[in-house]
């Protein structure tokens, strides 16, 4: 994965990175906040040989005490030397409970032990230290052996502990410091798998077989209630979803410049995808270029065209294909006399073999000859086989992908289905993608905030950018 690639994960899934560092990094905090303090005081004794006559004598002599210090460390945490400390400070604890605070570590190529004793009071710790140094060096010169009437071992307090300023633990930056490392390097490895882990179609890039989008139909609240878009007026976002369905339309004219698709099917993989409010919005469109529209629903299953758009649907396609009903009378006008609406009518119990049968393919060839594009909406693909049965006999199909919904797999498998019984996939629509941000709207803004400025009859001036 490149740099660019991570970071546009990153602009993506910044909550993963950001919950874990706001959430780890609290809990650490107040956890920090609410420990009692901690403080370590720290005092040194220095152990030598109190005779030696001659360099021999004292370089035996360092070495047989360097050779004892792991010792006389270790006696600085038993009851030999604790019990003495607590007798003498008055401590309310046992040797065995105050061994837990003390500790006892030799200085590296010397003759030093450095004594630590930690405490919530910073008097005690230093009392505690320098006591247990005090004691252990009796304990040292009572064990030690006897040579020529005096003591072997000779111990001198070189630092003695004073009360210690600052805490010790716990250490708030440090705890912080790692919380906020760690949560930052754990968000990150969220942000990634959530991204590998995530199939759904997102750019034109997740498209099978690479190819680009037709449109990308921006995301509108009132959408989902009022598929049936205005064309003209409205707001600002209202004018760039229509512009979105007429790039549709551009589209789709120079997919074959010389033979443009004129039988066009809408599909979708699975349902809730917005393919219905996408044919009806490009019929719509077509016919404002002044083109004789049919927008035929194919969905035989779950219509939805006649509800949009007002009309009767208990009479249309199916009694069309049953001989029951001539075309002309079967259609019905909608808003204009160059788009006409052919219902689904009554349900039919077999709807793959009728959108396939030849009466099917005869009906559309009379469409053709009597308007100039054709629209129909049909079922997902995944769920039944009928957008791919029309689609052999359509000049090709159209499948709308919602964004952020759609699954590759999903997307792939229609796209399956649609090329095993040779039918041809015109392209692809995102529908409901998010707004763009407040930067990417920046370019376009001047363009879209008055979509009729120059049907004013006011005189405009002009910019550079015009």
């Amino acid at each position: 994965m490149t740099v660019a690639q991570v970071v546009a994960v990153l602009r993506k899934r910044w909550l993963y990175v950001l919950l874990p560092v706001v959430l780890i990094c609290g809990v650490v905090g107040t956890w920090s906040a609410l420990t009692t303090p901690i403080y370590t005081a720290r005092a040194s004794a220095y152990f030598s040989l109190p005779f030696g006559s001659s360099a021999n004598d004292l370089y035996q002599g360092s070495n047989y005490t360097q050779g004892q210090l792991g010792s006389f460390a270790d006696l600085a945490t038993k009851p030999i030397v604790l019990d003495r400390v607590v007798e003498e400070l008055r401590l309310p604890t046992t040797s065995a409970e105050l061994a837990r605070s003390v500790s006892a570590t030799v200085v590296a190529e010397s003759v030093i032990v450095d004594i630590s004793a930690s405490s919530a009071s910073p008097q005690r710790a230093a009392d505690v230290a320098n006591s247990v140094t005090r004691h252990l060096g009796v304990v040292v010169q009572e064990l030690s052996p006897v040579v020529d009437g005096r003591q072997s071992i000779n111990v001198v307090t070189v630092a003695t502990a004073s009360p210690p300023e600052f805490q010790s633990s716990p250490n708030t930056r440090r705890n912080l410091l790692v919380a906020g490392l760690g949560s930052l390097l754990l968000g990150l490895l969220l942000a990634l798998a959530r991204d590998r882990l995530d199939t759904r179609v997102r750019s034109a890039a997740d498209l099978p077989g690479n190819q680009g989008a037709l449109a990308s139909i921006e995301e509108l609240r009132d959408a989902r209630q009022n598929p049936v878009l205005a064309m003209e007026g409205g707001s600002q976002r209202h004018h760039a979803r229509a512009e979105a369905f007429r790039r549709l339309r551009t589209n789709l004219r120079f997919i074959d410049v010389d033979h443009p698709p004129r039988v066009i099917v809408l599909t979708s993989a699975v349902s809730g995808e917005g393919k219905s409010s996408t044919a009806i919005n490009l019929a719509r469109v077509l016919v404002t270029d002044g083109h004789r529209v049919a927008l035929v629903d194919g969905d035989l299953r779950r219509p939805s065209i006649a509800a949009y758009a007002g009309l009767e649907g208990s009479v249309g396609l199916t009694d069309v294909l049953a001989g029951e009903l001539p075309l002309e009378t079967a259609l019905r006008r909608w808003q204009h006399d160059r788009l006409q609406v052919l219902p689904s009518g009554s349900l039919p119990p077999n709807p793959s073999e009728l959108l396939g049968s030849e009466a099917m393919a005869s009906l559309l060839g009379q469409l053709r000859s009597d308007f100039d594009f054709v629209i129909l909406d049909t079922p997902p693909l995944l769920p039944v086989i009928d957008a791919a049965v029309v689609g052999t006999v359509a000049d090709g199909v159209v499948m709308v992908v919602r964004h952020g919904h759609t699954k590759r797999q999903q997307l792939q498998q229609a796209a399956d289905s649609l090329a095993s019984v040779d039918g041809r996939l015109l392209g692809m629509v995102f529908n409901r993608t998010p707004r763009p941000s407040v930067w990417s709207r920046r370019s376009q803004n001047y363009y879209e905030q008055d979509p009729d400025r120059f049907r004013t009859g006011q005189p405009v001036a002009l910019r550079d950018e015009d």
